[in-house]
């Protein structure tokens, strides 16, 4: 090690006042160096310096400055020296002292030039800083988290949109925590399982799904479960977010925080912190507090959005009610309704069905599609269908996929896929304690409908049970003043209000109508033998008959007693005759009252009249095929009605 060339000073300053500079020196709280100018040896250190670098004063005598900083810094630190020569001293705080356990000590220097001529020494003091610098770094950190609450506050009262609200949190905490990448899920309580409600991040793979199972999200599922925050500094039991940041070398740790309301957990969020940030402990209150902040706004979001749903709802309601009641028939309004329904669900499919009086078949009263039925036909069988189903069991039935052959249960269910439809919800539409018909949603999406769907329907399908009711009274009221109480045909009233109103169809567009006229034979001989009971169920029977051998487009009447009338619109005589002697032998092939083991058989008298080439008026009408019956009837008279199987 090189001698100093510093000499002793001559002083003639007495001997007690050396002492007393020494006793100074020694008592000092800095820690105080004195160094050779020429050459930054130390020549002397007191206590305090012994304790500052953990160094006896044997050791720290004859060490260079710069041997006292870290070893990357000593360039500077011999830098710094030079300009401790200078008339006013200097000063430097930039470079961190090295301690005996190889630990550093941030310090401030001082340092000047004393003495005379060539010997000069240097008087350096270095002052601890390390609580000085904690300090600093607290009083930091806590401006840091103050304004990050602060940009925290201002996100969430920027919107009510829940969406906006974790957006704008996840982007202020990321940039809060020095993460580079974050993520909020909601947890989904119904399907157990978390909801991808926002990301973040740059250089990272895209998440795919926004449903995630519990057992994928570990570090989630422990937040949701202990309503704490956690960190992890090892991702090898979250392959998910694993797979997420795997071309990002520089995350130090991932932390999960809970979204918190009240007492329960209402998601979590995912925040990747980077490795080099400001402040490197986790401070796990502060993130309680921010979760608790988030959990609060985000509960409030759906509070008034569901204020705001629920107030939609009421008014969309109202209109459905109002539109409804606006006709008595269901096919009229549909439209209009199903307009008003699709601001309060989606939908491509929708489907009434009213329950017939057997409780064999539902008719499909309207339907929206192109197609006229549920899959099928207007007319839907109970047993086998999805509606048949909803009626027998008197509860609703959600289908999630038509696409899967293990979930098609019902008949309909391949030819409501084959049109698009992957998803439905079946709703019994109830009246007066009894199931009248089915309310039907379709969706071209799979798991479009759910139980959390069913308050809104349920509410829907009870304004159309009144409907429906409603409707079927009407029709009922209407039937009874023109449906003959015993066949069930037309009654004579509207005959006549029919023949009129396709006469003059058929003259405005220069047509033709026919008229046939029916007596039955042998009829007389069962009321006597079996009473008038019988009677008018054989006529019941024979009104079916007409009605299955006829058009949609052709009107049949029970004129009176045992005679009928048919109106056939756009048929010539050739063509009624036709038809009236094939009416003839049904009646005649068939045998009455077999339920009851009479087996009648009975035939009839047919009279057939064209209107305008044979009659120009309605009465003619009338008399010309009323007078050619009985013309058939004398015909007849005394003819044996074949047995049955003939």
């Amino acid at each position: 090690m090189a001698k100093s060339i510093l000499r002793p000073l001559q002083s003639e300053r007495p001997e007690s006042a050396r002492w007393e500079y020494r006793a100074a020196f020694e008592r000092a709280s800095v820690a105080t160096f004195l160094f050779d100018a020429s050459n930054r040896l130390c020549l002397d250190a007191n206590k305090a310096a012994e304790t500052l670098t953990g160094l006896d004063r044997s050791e720290l005598l004859d060490r260079r400055i710069e041997d006292f900083h870290l070893r990357s810094s000593r360039e500077r630190a011999i830098e710094h020296f030079q300009k401790f020569l200078g008339k006013r001293g200097f000063s430097y705080d930039d470079l961190p002292i090295e301690t005996e356990d190889e630990g550093s000590v941030p310090v401030e220097v001082r340092g000047h030039l004393i003495g005379f001529d060539e010997r000069k020494a240097v008087l350096i003091y270095f002052r601890d800083l390390s609580e000085e610098r904690l300090l600093q770094r607290e009083v930091l950190f806590q401006s840091h988290k103050l304004t990050a609450l602060n940009s925290l506050s201002s996100a969430l009262g920027k919107s009510l949109e829940l969406s906006e609200i974790l957006a704008g949190s996840l982007r202020v905490i990321m940039e809060a925590s020095g993460s580079v990448y974050g993520e909020v899920l909601v947890y989904e309580q119904e399907a157990s399982a978390f909801r991808l409600a926002s990301f973040r991040g740059e250089s990272t793979v895209k998440p795919t799904g926004n449903v995630l199972p519990l057992d994928t999200c570990e570090l989630a599922r422990r937040v949701l479960e202990s309503g704490e925050p956690i960190l992890l500094d090892s991702l090898d039991r979250e392959p998910r977010l694993k797979a997420l940041l795997q071309d990002r070398s520089d995350v130090g740790a991932v932390a999960g925080v809970p979204l918190k309301s009240k007492d329960h957990v209402l998601g979590v969020m995912h925040l990747a912190i980077a490795t080099q940030q400001l402040f490197p402990t986790f401070d796990f209150d502060l993130f309680k507090t921010i979760g608790v902040q988030i959990g609060i706004a985000a509960e409030n979001a759906v509070l008034f959005q569901r204020t705001v749903r629920q107030t939609k709802q009421i008014k969309v309601l109202n209109n459905i009610a109002q539109i409804i009641s606006s006709s008595l028939q269901i096919e009229e309004v549909f439209d209009a309704f199903a307009t008003e329904m699709k601001k309060l669900i989606a939908f491509d499919r929708l489907s009434v069905a009213s329950l017939d009086t057997s409780g064999s078949y539902l008719r499909i009263l309207a339907s929206g599609s192109r197609d006229t039925g549920w899959g099928m036909e207007s007319l839907v069988p109970v047993v086998g269908t999805g509606p048949g189903w909803v009626v027998l069991n008197e509860t609703h039935f959600i289908h999630p996929d038509t696409q899967s052959q293990s979930q098609r249960r019902f008949i309909e269910d391949q030819f409501l896929y084959e049109d698009g439809i992957r998803s439905y919800i079946l709703l019994p539409l109830n009246s007066r304690g009894r199931v009248t018909g089915t309310f039907g949603v379709g969706s071209k999406e799979k798991n479009a409908f759910s139980e959390k769907d069913l308050p809104l329907l349920t509410q829907l399908s009870k304004q159309l049970s009144v409907a429906i009711e409603n409707v079927k009274l009407y029709q009922q009221t209407k039937e009874t003043s023109i449906l003959d109480d015993v066949s069930s045909l037309f009654n004579f009233r509207y005959f006549h209000q029919a023949l009129e109103r396709e006469l003059k169809l058929v003259t405005r567009h220069k047509s033709r109508l026919s008229l046939l006229f029916i007596d039955l034979d042998k009829f007389k001989q069962i009321n006597d033998s079996h009473g008038h009971l019988r009677g008018s169920r054989v006529l019941r029977e024979v009104g079916f008959l007409l009605r299955a051998a006829i058009r949609e487009t052709d009107i049949a009447a029970r004129y009176g007693g045992d005679e009928f009338v048919v109106i056939l619109p756009d048929t010539d005589y050739p063509q009624a005759k036709r038809l009236g002697e094939r009416i003839r032998q049904l009646i005649l092939r068939t045998t009455y009252l077999k339920e009851e083991g009479i087996n009648a058989r009975i035939g009839a008298s047919i009279g057939v009249s064209t209107f305008p080439t044979e009659a120009p008026t309605k009465e003619e009408l009338i008399h010309l095929a009323d007078e050619r019956m009985y013309r058939n009837k004398a015909e007849n008279r005394g003819k044996p009605i074949p047995p049955e199987g003939t």
